[in-house]
C-alpha cells in the first residue's frame, strides 16, 4: 500500500470567497479533509475494524481516494499546516486507544508505513508540480489503439469540469 495523501478542500478554494459573501461562515468554507491517493490503501481502512476506522475520520481523514497531482514522496505546500494538524490529531486519537489498539484488526494498514511517509514527505510548489506534469506528458504520449480516444477523454473532462464550475460559480456569485 502507498500512504501518500492529500488536503483537499470542502469547498474549492477558488469558491470560498464567494461562499463567505452568501454567508458560510469562514471556518466552514476552508475546512479540508486528508484523503489518500492510493485505492487499496483506502479500502483497508474500510475493512478495518470500527475503531481504527472511527480514529481517523474524526482525525480528519476521508475514505474516498484523490490526487491532488503531486507525485508519490511529495505534497502541496499549502497543505502543510492541515497535514500536520491531521497527523496530530490523529496521534492524539491513538494515544487514547492505546490498550487496546494492539487487539484491533488493522486489515493490513500500517500505522508505522503511515508515519513514515509522512515524516519522510517534501512540499512542492504549485510551479514545481506543472513542471513535474508537463514533463510527465512529454515522457509518456499515448500510442496504441484508441490513443486519440484518450486524449479526446482526457479534454472533454476537463472542459466538463471547467463548465461545472463556472456555471456553479456564476450561480453563487
Amino acid at each position: 500500500m502507498i500512504y501518500d495523501f492529500d488536503m483537499f478542500s470542502i469547498v474549492p478554494k477558488d469558491l470560498q470567497p464567494i461562499s463567505c459573501r452568501q454567508g458560510l461562515p469562514r471556518q466552514m468554507a476552508a475546512q479540508q479533509m486528508a484523503l489518500f491517493r492510493d485505492p487499496d490503501t483506502v479500502g483497508a481502512l474500510l475493512r478495518a475494524d470500527d475503531v481504527v476506522r472511527d480514529m481517523f475520520v474524526s482525525a480528519g481523514f476521508g475514505l474516498r481516494p484523490w490526487r491532488s497531482g503531486a507525485p508519490s514522496g511529495f505534497y502541496r505546500t499549502e497543505d502543510s499546516y492541515g497535514r500536520t494538524r491531521t497527523m496530530m490529531r490523529l496521534s492524539d486519537l491513538l494515544q487514547q486507544a492505546r490498550p487496546e489498539i494492539d487487539t484491533l484488526d488493522w486489515a493490513g494498514f500500517d500505522i508505522q508505513a503511515l508515519t513514515d511517509c509522512y515524516a519522510t514527505a517534501r512540499p512542492m510548489t504549485e510551479a514545481e508540480m506543472m513542471a513535474h506534469s508537463q514533463a510527465r506528458a512529454r515522457e509518456i504520449p499515448p500510442s496504441g489503439p484508441g490513443a486519440g480516444l484518450q486524449i479526446l477523454r482526457a479534454t472533454s473532462t476537463f472542459m466538463a469540469s471547467f463548465v461545472v464550475y463556472g456555471c456553479l460559480g456564476t450561480m453563487l456569485a
